[in-house]
């Protein structure tokens, strides 16, 4: 794909905050390198981690530059460890992107997750974000199991509920429920 065909797409940045993912992040790094969308900015925030979590993400870094036809970056910030919310709030300052989400280091994206959700947002501009449903794995399984207690998921355009709609996109290893969001819309000016 090329550069101007690249910039058709949204970028959309990922915030991941990490402390001693080793065990799973691998998955969820080859979920994004895989996923099939062109232009992803990956910020991935290690909270202090002490086992091979930061050897991981560096391989990493080296494939998502060679993914040929795509813009796919990893955002590297090592922290001393300060908490969940420190992290997060380290990876929102970093956002580039024109959407963003964010996703646990132990869940993964199914394929084409964001091609599906930003080409429902380009044509349906007046909501704001989505909601994808999420999957639960057990530990060793490969079975599905589709969150019952999240029947739908909802489109709101700011604070007014606009229509349900219901994705079964996202895959995780416990109870996850990805939103794709605006940035410009949600966070333009809270982290200047």
């Amino acid at each position: 794909m090329s550069k101007i065909q690249i910039e058709k797409y949204p970028k959309i940045s990922i915030i991941t905050c990490v402390l001693n993912g080793e065990k799973y992040i691998h998955k969820l790094l080859d979920s994004v390198l895989n996923m099939g969308y062109p232009n992803i900015e990956h910020i991935i925030v290690n909270d202090g981690s002490t086992d091979q979590t930061e050897e991981i993400i560096k391989h990493y870094e080296k494939l998502y530059e060679n993914k040929n036809g795509s813009n796919l970056t990893i955002k590297y910030i090592k922290q001393t460890n300060k908490g969940l919310g420190s992290a997060t709030n380290t990876g929102l300052r970093e956002i580039t992107g024109e959407y963003w989400t964010w996703i646990n280091c132990d869940d993964w994206y199914e394929t084409n997750a964001f091609n599906y959700a930003i080409d429902f947002l380009l044509k349906n501009t007046k909501y704001s974000y989505v909601q994808l449903n999420g999957f639960r794995y057990k530990e060793g399984s490969s079975k599905k199991l589709i969150i019952k207690n999240w029947k739908k998921h909802s489109f709101y355009n700011k604070k007014k509920l606009i229509c349900n709609f219901t994705f079964k996109l996202t895959a995780g290893s416990v109870y996850v429920c990805t939103t794709l969001q605006s940035y410009r819309n949600f966070f333009a000016g809270v982290f200047q």
